[in-house]
């Protein structure tokens, strides 16, 4: 006889998911459930093996009251009466645009600040809903002109099959958009049409040619689980009073089904043995999450309340639509999603980050007190780590700006995230001494600094002196403009090399500063380049500065102190500089 193994599962509570950052108690299940041997194969499928699986007849709570079936149209309408028990339909838009059900439904396994998009492997802000061309939007895995007849704006209104969150998942904007009524398919990369849109790392993305539209792997099952689902919960025609039939009941057949808004019969998707393929991808967490939170989390009050058997029992697949569906079968010889997932355990299953810094300056530099590290456990409870994990800081700099893709560390590797990089500005950041734009000076009109004047400035001594250039004969002149603060003159003649010493010091010696700003133009038609230095580390190279375009934002950190005093020295070609910023956060 060959080896058993065995299995004891005891079930003792239904699991409630937990979303967004706060940890929520479950709820403990009142229900006892009835234990029995059941025989499967290893890879979940109902044989006659000599493997055994022991565990509960149903461990959701009694929800499919542990069905039997004939064929596969007999399970189909008994999955149909079961998925509808405790549903409400809810709303896609209405009193405000339900965004948080897939906030919350499709949350990151790892970044709970972010939603895990289909078609696309980076992941996207919960905010960062329908941009007008960037963010996520919500996609129905069963296109809903293809279900209903009519096109989306008009669909979403009437609650039920287009409003359905078990059909709708958070997609990558241009995704929704190039896949459009498309069926999900294998693109063919000999058509014409074809574009692949898959990221060179292989995480994930899409390709689609003019009839079929593919998603990455990760998103395959999920998204015909989905479609499988809807096949199911809407099988039936809906009928009005005087049963006029106003939307077929929907199918997944093998043919190509083409969309087309003067012929409202399709009420069908096609190529279903491609979606048969799919669904042997099995079930994840997220895919498991975003069940559980479409049937628990409320909007405006409401869950949906249903639960998608299909990925809680994926096998459920191939008898209803695939090679079984003749076969008569037993709910209590399938292995459950539940219990191979162990959505009911404390047990650890990943490392998340939260409350993470997603903006910064240039100039600023990363911390371990930027975000916070959490333990998730398989029944998606969190606790918080509390020990640090060594990493290496990054600073920022111009070439930043945009987006940027840093990681926060866990004893597992590395969480990445983006975030978005802006230039620093005397507004973007707390500067404890500045001096900026009209008569900083405290004249109205010019006013002569030779070497060595001071200007006091939120109680600090600026002091100028003038290195290398006999030619501006040791003054600044500062004009009574509303838009410059001040103005280096190189004056006529000037050689092509010169430079300047802004010497910052207190009543007090100074031991450091933590960071630096200047922001500058030219004052003519006239292109120059300026390098900056404090004290002996250079902050700024080479950058070209011409008047009326970018101006210079410099941002610097950590510069020591010389005898109690920080040198700010600048040095530029063939033109004058005229200083509308400059700020400094030091220590004394």
């Amino acid at each position: 006889m060959n080896k058993r193994t065995r299995f004891l599962i005891v079930l003792l509570s239904t699991p409630l998911l937990l979303v967004g950052c706060k940890k929520k108690k479950p709820v403990e299940n009142k229900s006892s459930f009835e234990e029995s041997s059941i025989v499967v194969s290893s890879n979940n499928q109902s044989s006659t093996s000599e493997e055994v699986y022991v565990g509960p007849l149903d461990v959701y709570g009694g929800y499919y009251d542990n069905i039997t079936w004939e064929n596969g149209d007999d399970l189909r309408a008994k999955l149909y009466t079961a998925m509808h028990k405790g549903y409400t339909a809810i709303p896609y838009v209405g009193s405000s645009t339900n965004w948080e059900t897939n906030q919350n439904a499709d949350q990151a396994i790892d970044d709970f600040e972010c939603v895990d998009v289909v078609y696309s492997g980076p992941n996207e802000l919960k905010t960062a809903t329908n941009l007008n061309g960037s963010g996520w939007q919500r996609e129905h895995a069963f296109p809903a002109s293809l279900m209903t007849g009519s096109q989306t704006g008009n669909a979403v209104k009437k609650l039920g099959r287009a409003t359905d969150f078990h059909n709708l998942f958070a997609s990558n904007y241009s995704g929704n958009t190039s896949r459009g009524n498309k069926n999900y398919g294998t693109a063919d990369d000999l058509n014409t049409a074809y574009q692949d849109k898959t990221t060179s790392d292989g995480r994930d993305g899409y390709s689609f040619d003019n009839r079929n539209f593919e998603p990455g792997t990760k998103d395959k099952g999920r998204l015909a689980r989905a479609i499988f689902y809807m096949a199911t919960m809407y099988m039936y025609d809906e009928q009005d009073d005087k049963n006029n039939i106003l939307m077929k009941g929907l199918n997944v057949q093998e043919a190509y089904v083409n969309y087309d808004a003067s012929n409202y019969s399709a009420f069908a998707v096609g190529n279903l043995s491609t979606l048969l393929k799919w669904n042997s991808n099995p079930v994840d967490r997220l895919e498991y999450q975003h069940a559980e939170s479409v049937r628990t989390h409320k909007y405006e009050g409401t869950a949906q309340g249903n639960r998608n058997a299909y990925v809680d029992f994926p096998e459920l697949v191939d008898y209803v639509f695939g090679s079984k569906k003749d076969q008569p079968g037993q709910l209590k010889n399938l292995v459950p999603t539940e219990t191979t997932l162990k959505t009911t355990s404390k047990e650890f299953s990943n490392y998340a980050i939260e409350n993470a810094k997603r903006t910064y300056f240039v100039g600023e530099t990363t911390s371990d007190e930027d975000w916070t590290i959490v333990n998730v456990a398989s029944d998606y409870s969190t606790t918080p780590l509390e020990a640090k994990v060594d990493f290496t800081p990054y600073t920022f700099t111009k070439e930043d700006i945009g987006s940027k893709t840093i990681s926060a560390p866990t004893p597992d590797g590395n969480i990445p995230f983006t975030v978005k990089v802006e230039e620093a500005s005397i507004e973007s950041c707390s500067w404890k001494h500045t001096f900026e734009n009209k008569n900083v000076f405290g004249t109205t009109g010019s006013k002569i600094l030779s070497t060595g004047s001071t200007v006091t400035l939120s109680n600090v001594d600026w002091t100028f002196s003038y290195e290398n250039d006999a030619n501006t004969n040791g003054y600044i002149p500062v004009g009574n403009s509303s838009s410059w603060g001040g103005c280096i003159n190189v004056g006529s003649g000037s050689s092509n090399n010169w430079a300047q010493t802004l010497k910052i010091k207190s009543s007090n010696e100074l031991t450091g500063v933590n960071s630096f700003y200047i922001k500058a133009n030219t004052a003519a038609n006239k292109t120059y380049y300026m390098t900056v230095y404090v004290g002996t580390t250079k902050v700024l190279s080479s950058l070209p500065i011409t008047r009326n375009t970018d101006q210079c934002n410099v941002v610097g950190g950590e510069f020591e102190a010389v005898d109690g005093i920080v040198n700010v020295s600048i040095s530029a070609v063939s033109a004058s500089i005229y200083l509308q910023q400059m700020g400094c956060n030091f220590t004394m």
